[in-house]
């Protein structure tokens, strides 16, 4: 878990999504502080919603950069 992450989602994400924000939370919390994470689909959906959100959110993501 890194909460350097965790903080950084809740200070800079300007998202109304609220899945979204969940996502982004649930993959930092995941994550090293250098930002690496490698957690199923399924463990990210089971924190932030519906796997078919989250897939789409996760492309979305990593398009944005």
């Amino acid at each position: 878990m890194s909460i350097k992450l965790i903080h950084n989602v809740w200070e800079d994400t300007k998202t109304t999504d609220q899945i979204e924000l969940l996502a982004m939370l649930a993959l930092a919390d995941f994550s090293n502080d250098e930002g690496c994470c490698y957690p199923w689909m399924k463990t990210i959906a089971r924190k932030a919603q519906r796997e078919q959100s989250v897939r789409r959110i996760i492309v979305r993501l990593i398009e944005t950069g």
